[in-house]
């Protein structure tokens, strides 16, 4: 029983090793020790190193890795989906900024495919990517086999030229410069408000102390004409205050209106602001970055 257990048990060790190399029924090649694997064996030696020293020279300037791979077959996967797993299962590009390019080629199936990482995507769109496959390397790779290490050398240059050669670092804050603009403004428009509620109590709290003091000043004159004069009858008195009312009514809406429609002036005024609208070891390895899906396939 217990032989037929540990039996069991290598077996499953087994297929566990058989699946890390093989992923949705593709094989896929051993990573080679630079940026560039050439499992096909479809580049001449000069050209591999010449498209080395190229994307070796950009990933010590901007951070960005790009991979480039050829292979005799995509065992019957669609391109995008070779090249996610590929990419993924090497992690090109740097971890937490996913800022790797796949420039992968199959020879059986004569496809191209720019596959793009997360953080790329905003720089090298999926239709830049399409025109540099259209326009830049099939026409060279249709020629024939000795022309195919020269449409991949320019399908890099056309990568690099699309990406541009600013750090990657430097595209993270320019992303982020609109984001952060956009959270700030609420609480600027939170302060605006909030000083114009206060000049508002305040108007009201001033105007009623105003109407109160005309008020005090009416009676007490009133009293003083009174003491020198027989005493007025009660309606003609109850006109009287009623006029008196209707002054510090009248003087208590002056006050506030012009004062309210005065803030209500300053508060519109108060516009601007914005409207709102990732690095790991170098060499060769990659840095272990993550794919979307993002990119272009062609033919050739």
């Amino acid at each position: 029983m217990r032989r037929k257990a540990a039996v069991i048990l290598a077996g499953a060790a087994l297929a566990v090793l058989a699946a890390v190399e093989i992923s949705l029924g593709a094989t896929f090649p051993a990573k080679a020790p630079g940026m560039v694997t050439d499992a096909a064996g479809i580049i001449a030696p000069d050209q591999e190193a010449a498209i080395e020293q190229a994307v070796r020279d950009y990933e010590r300037k901007t951070s960005i890795e790009i991979a480039v791979v050829t292979v005799r077959s995509l065992e019957g996967l669609a391109p995008e989906d070779y090249a996610q797993e590929l990419g993924t299962k090497w992690g090109v590009g740097k971890r937490g900024r996913d800022n790797g390019v796949l420039l992968l080629l199959a020879v059986a199936e004569r496809k191209i495919r720019i596959h793009t990482g997360y953080g790329i995507e905003p720089d090298l769109t999926d239709a830049a990517a399409g025109r540099i496959i259209k326009e830049k390397m099939a026409p060279l790779l249709k020629k024939g086999s000795e022309d195919w290490g020269a449409g991949l050398a320019v399908g890099v240059q056309g990568i690099i030229a699309g990406l541009g050669e600013k750090p990657y670092g430097a595209r993270l804050e320019e992303r982020n410069k609109p984001k952060q603009a956009s959270d700030a403004q609420p609480a600027s428009d939170v302060g605006s408000a909030l000083v114009v509620l206060l000049v508002v109590l305040g108007v009201v709290v001033i105007a009623i102390i105003v109407a109160v003091a005309a008020g005090s000043s009416s009676s007490s004159s009133r009293s003083s004409s009174r003491s020198g004069r027989s005493s007025p009858s009660r309606s003609s008195r109850r006109s009287r205050d009623d006029d008196d009312d209707d002054d510090g009514g009248t003087l208590t809406g002056i006050v506030i209106g012009s004062l309210l429609s005065g803030g209500g002036s300053g508060s519109s005024s108060s516009g601007g602001g914005w409207s709102s609208g990732s690095s790991g070891g170098g060499g060769f390895g990659f840095g272990g970055g993550g794919f979307g899906g993002g990119g272009a396939s062609g033919d050739f």
